[in-house]
């Protein structure tokens, strides 16, 4: 929850029991903006926060070597959940159709994955096959963003009463202009948005590159866009495959 893009994700749980702990977490004590979130802010305030500040050192308890795997103790209650979670796991009924590597290696968007609707981010499909992904898409803001559209829209007419043709027209720029080649790469560069992938828009012969119709959704580490804030679809057409990701 604390930090959850980094490395001490593959450290594996083990208790005194069955392996030996090597190391233990504490809090980092050489990390100010650490040290003042963890002493004065709620955790109100603390939710509130754009970027990630509070730390936490992996410190090695006995002599590790080369080789060996790391291990420290996830706690009790950890324990007891997992020990419960396996006991009531039915891999039948919650196993995914496709993992996230796999839904990223294909070069065709399985349709379940859209919403085939531009008033809505939910994809159409009701299968649990697809709540298990978050989907993004790279993004970053153009002269397109800072348009007067994005303030309260026509005498207050609600946009979602608009015709396709018309909410397209106001609300949708061209996203060809977001498929240079590169993939993702870090989570702390940011260039990667939520996104809901509305339907396939067309595909590129000469070089199999299939594009989409998508809706980027507002990122926590921005500040806040005028279309997130009037609640209006901020739309994308043309918008390449290559810079989709989804992530479990």
């Amino acid at each position: 929850l604390l930090c959850p893009n980094t490395n001490a994700l593959l450290m594996n749980h083990c208790s005194n029991k069955n392996c030996k702990v090597n190391a233990e977490l504490r809090w980092a004590t050489d990390n100010p903006i650490s040290e003042e979130w963890r002493n004065t802010f709620s955790l109100q305030k603390l939710s509130k926060q754009k970027f990630r500040g509070l730390a936490m050192d992996v410190v090695a308890t006995r002599t590790i070597h080369p080789g060996e795997e790391v291990y420290f103790n996830y706690g009790s209650q950890w324990e007891k959940a997992w020990i419960k979670h396996k006991k009531h796991f039915d891999s039948d009924k919650t196993r995914s159709t496709l993992s996230a590597k796999e839904a990223n290696l294909l070069n065709d968007i399985p349709n379940e994955f859209m919403t085939h609707n531009l008033r809505s981010i939910q994809p159409s499909s009701t299968s649990k096959n697809t709540d298990y992904l978050f989907t993004v898409c790279r993004f970053w803001l153009t002269d397109f963003d800072n348009h007067v559209r994005w303030e309260i829209d026509d005498n207050g007419t609600n946009w979602t009463t608009h015709s396709d043709k018309e909410i397209l027209k106001r609300y949708a720029s061209d996203g060809s202009e977001y498929g240079e080649d590169v993939s993702y790469e870090f989570h702390h560069d940011y260039s990667y948005w939520p996104c809901a992938i509305v339907s396939k828009d067309e595909e590129d012969s000469t070089t199999s590159m299939s594009y989409y119709l998508v809706r980027i959704l507002q990122s926590r580490f921005h500040i806040e866009e005028n279309w997130s804030t009037n609640g209006l679809p901020r739309l994308l057409t043309r918008y390449p495959r290559s810079s989709i990701e989804f992530f479990c």
